[in-house]
């Protein structure tokens, strides 16, 4: 089997193949850089052959990364607190409701350091800096407000927004008599780090991004991006190339960095793989005008069609070789979808079974049968609007304008659906998969809709991989078991589509077949069978919420931490939070320090790629609705007579094509209000399972029944769910 993965992974294994250490890399424009630990060889097995059991992974060797030594105890060690003035409490709920301008009303009447500290900060993200400056010079107009390190880190920022690098560094010098604090000092590094990256004083911004780079796991990413960003200005590009491939190895939803990483192969003349970085930009958006000139401008170089160069599941043979069939409820997937849920119109496939089929007419009856590993390819015919049934030696064998079924005459007998071809091969993903159960052919006015009916329990354990994340421990693999059963039952229960129940891939779900299962995922799915969360007074399947990974405060307040946590919702909490650091217990922390990309981020995206997405030039952006953390539900663009309200998730793809990795974040318009600086914690919405936390939890010896009622409080586990209705 040949395997290779949606979005950034084959990029990861060739940009590590390539890596440099960062000392030599910088070394070649006159950057002052720490030497790393030498590489070391660490064997890698690949992620598609880990989850299949019926063959053991090729070995592949590559270079370790060189380790990054971190001072975890500073790393770890908190020193912000959240005090609140109750007298405040008005204007932060004006805030959450989108109420800006009465919030700012309010704010002004009270006229304390903490007040104007908030408006500081209001009119810094609508990026009036002077208004913000003003307000944060009255904060700090008493000798004891000026003691206040966070008021002086506020107004290094305001500074670092304007590109004013030397006030930057006056003002950061000023903060080191106030604090020698991590958080504090790492965030001030960083406000310096912008200025000087957007007034181009590449010469002063090298020892920070030495120390950010090696001394702070929450900023690596960010900072291998900078530095890959200096050097391609620089025009080195082949270091420029291994930077930014860190950025992608250390984060893999940078995608700023993956576009100049596109950028940078461009230049060294590796135009098919420039091509594929700009592919995978539009994965993320079809319409991206930019990546779509990209892709257009170096398709000459391609020697086979597009798709072939796509990061796509490709399967060369049929891995299940016993039957085994599922009498769990019934599910018609939709394949080929976009991530809207809506089928994509299929031109071609490839249709080989592991086991003798029938190829069965609506209103024919079997119109023909087929041998096993005896591959057919189903074509739509636009001369006659109908689909062509070929054999493997390209003879047409039967031809109609009616549904038909391909059903196996050895129930639990698996068959594979290969090479689809669609209009837009950016817009579903057009990965092979290994499926069971019948597969219903549809044909329409320009191609074909691909159903898939199968059960409950046989999708289960593929889809439990997209969540698990190679996770082993059976009690993590039980309980997200139970918590995907419930979410798919629940869907069944509400399905309204008349052709399929569930598409196969949108930006919440992903079925790639049952290609994609481990032993260790079905053995969870055997051992938790028809197993579903339900109310407590209720079999009716519950809507648990699931997310990757979370912080310490979670939207329903959650405890992810022993660590008592005073926190209050304020602009200035908020801001405080993002450049707080994780406590020391946080269950949900990965083991590598370097990878805590799921836990705190940084992106830095230009406004005028959000402007095109929305189509409008917006002049600010502000939070139209939040909860009561601040978490962002709504985000209003804006111009001075116009503004556009988005939810978060349409909001995102404006934003960062999706790719902010949740809801929760603090956001600095930076560059003179050209770029967006996003400082974020967690994943997702931060509400319900939390699949780091659960890892956490079952390394505790928690079992999976006590880690669900820890998500769970008010839901039970119940094995009485059926579902009544009929799909076939």
């Amino acid at each position: 089997m040949k395997k290779t993965t949606l979005f950034f992974t084959f990029l990861f294994i060739c940009s590590i193949l390539q890596a440099q250490s960062l000392a030599e890399i910088t070394a070649q424009k006159d950057f002052v850089m720490r030497t790393p630990q030498p590489a070391q060889e660490e064997t890698l097995i690949d992620t598609a052959e880990e989850q299949n059991t019926a063959q053991q992974g090729t070995q592949l060797q590559v270079n370790k990364l060189p380790d990054i030594k971190l001072n975890e105890d500073i790393v770890k060690k908190s020193v912000i607190s959240y005090n609140n003035n109750p007298d405040l409490q008005e204007a932060f709920e004006a805030y959450t409701q989108g109420d800006i301008d009465k919030s700012l009303l309010l704010l002004e009447a009270n006229s304390s350091p903490e007040a104007n500290a908030n408006i500081a900060l209001i009119y810094l993200q609508m990026g009036d800096f002077k208004k913000s400056l003003n307000y944060i010079n009255k904060a700090m107009a008493t000798e004891e407000s000026q003691e206040e390190p966070i008021y002086q880190l506020i107004k290094i920022w305001i500074y670092a927004a304007q590109n004013n690098y030397t006030q930057t560094e006056k003002e950061y010098q000023k903060l080191l008599f106030l604090t020698a604090d991590f958080e504090y000092i790492y965030n001030a590094k960083l406000a310096l780090v912008t200025a000087a990256f957007f007034a181009k004083k590449y010469k002063q911004i090298a020892p920070l991004l030495e120390n950010i780079y090696g001394s702070n796991p929450y900023a690596i990413s960010h900072a291998a991006y900078l530095i890959g960003r200096v050097l391609f200005n620089e025009k080195s590009y082949k270091s420029a190339q291994t930077l930014l491939s860190q950025a992608l190895v250390h984060d893999n939803n940078n995608y700023p960095a993956l576009v100049h990483y596109g950028l940078t192969q461009e230049k060294l003349k590796e135009f098919i793989p420039a091509w594929q970085s700009f592919a995978n930009i539009l994965i993320l958006d079809s319409n991206d005008k930019f990546a779509l000139n990209k892709t257009k401008q170096l398709s000459k170089y391609l020697k086979n069609r597009p798709n072939a160069y796509l990061f796509y599941t490709k399967l060369d043979e049929i891995y299940t070789k016993e039957p085994s069939a599922s009498k769990s409820e019934l599910v018609r997937i939709g394949l080929y979808s976009d991530k809207e849920g809506s089928l994509q119109s299929v031109k071609e496939f490839m249709f080989n079974a592991g086991q003798d089929f029938v190829i069965e007419d609506e209103k024919l009856g079997i119109v023909l049968s087929g041998q096993a590993l005896s591959p057919k390819t189903i074509v739509f015919n636009p001369e006659t609007n109908s689909i062509d049934i070929n054999n493997k030696w390209g003879h047409k064998e039967f031809s109609t304008k009616r549904p038909f079924a391909l059903k196996m005459q050895n129930n639990g007998s698996t068959f594979l659906v290969k090479d689809p071809i669609t209009d837009n091969i950016f817009t579903a993903n057009l990965s092979d998969k290994e499926l069971k159960g019948v597969l219903l052919v549809i044909p329409e006015n320009q191609g074909m809709k691909l159903i898939n009916y199968t059960t409950l329990e046989d999708i289960l354990p593929a889809i439990l991989t997209q969540f698990s994340k190679g996770q082993k421990n059976p009690d993590t693999l039980q309980a997200l078991a139970i918590v995907l059963r419930t979410q798919i039952a629940n869907m069944l229960s509400q399905t309204t589509d008349a052709l399929f129940d569930l598409p196969d891939n949108t930006k919440d779900f992903y079925y790639g077949g049952i290609n994609m299962q481990s032993a260790g995922n079905i053995e969870a799915v055997k051992n938790t069978e028809n197993q579903i969360l339900t109310e407590l007074d209720s079999n009716i399947p519950a809507l648990p919420k699931i997310y990757q990974s979370c912080s310490y405060l979670t939207a329903e307040g959650i405890k992810n931490t022993e660590q008592k946590v005073d926190y209050t919702f304020s602009p200035l909490n908020l801001f405080k939070y993002m450049i707080s650091n994780p406590p020391k217990d946080l269950i949900s922390a990965p083991q590598d320090p370097t990878q805590w990309a799921n836990i705190k981020w940084i992106y830095m995206i230009p406004v005028k790629e959000m402007q095109n997405r929305i189509n409008f030039a917006f002049k600010n952006i502000l939070p139209a609705q939040t909860d009561i953390y601040g978490r962002i539900k709504e985000i209003s663009f804006k111009t001075s007579n116009k503004a556009q309200t988005l939810p978060f998730k349409e909001a995102n793809q404006v934003l960062a094509l999706g790719t902010l990795r949740s809801d929760f974040f603090f956001y600095i318009p930076v560059n003179k209000g050209q770029e967006y600086l996003f400082l974020g914690t967690d994943t997702g919405l931060g509400e319900g399972l939390c699949v780091d936390g659960l890892k956490g939890l079952t390394e505790q010896d928690k079992s999976y029944m006590e880690a669900l009622k820890y998500y769970y409080p008010n839901l039970k586990v119940s094995d009485k769910w059926q579902n009544k209705k009929s799909l076939l």
